[in-house]
């Protein structure tokens, strides 16, 4: 089992960065081509704008959460289909969004 400063090492890994971060453009676009009325728009469309600005110091972020997620687990030759779906499946805790259990 990885160590959290082995997913450290991964998650900043200069090419794995550059990969999540065109996920994370990926991303943004289908986010902001969504529906206003889909669940918690507004707090997306935030984000997918802020990451299209400042791709450069939310990417690494990006990557630091993703890089233990069930599909990676430290493995940063995963697929870019794996580094999508975790971006996916983190965008709407960096966008804010609260949701009560």
């Amino acid at each position: 089992m990885a160590t959290y400063i082995d997913y450290y090492n991964a998650g900043t890994d200069p090419t794995f960065i550059n990969r999540t971060r065109m996920a994370g453009y990926a991303t943004a676009l289908a986010v902001s081509s969504e529906s206003p009325a889909a669940d918690y728009h507004e707090q997306r469309v935030g984000y997918a704008t802020l990451f299209l600005r400042v791709s450069e110091t939310e990417a690494p972020k990006l990557a630091l959460a993703i890089i233990g997620t069930a599909g990676i687990q430290g493995n940063v030759n995963t697929g870019d289909g794996n580094i999508t779906a975790a971006v996916s499946s983190v965008w709407n805790a960096f966008a804010g969004v609260v949701t009560q259990p």
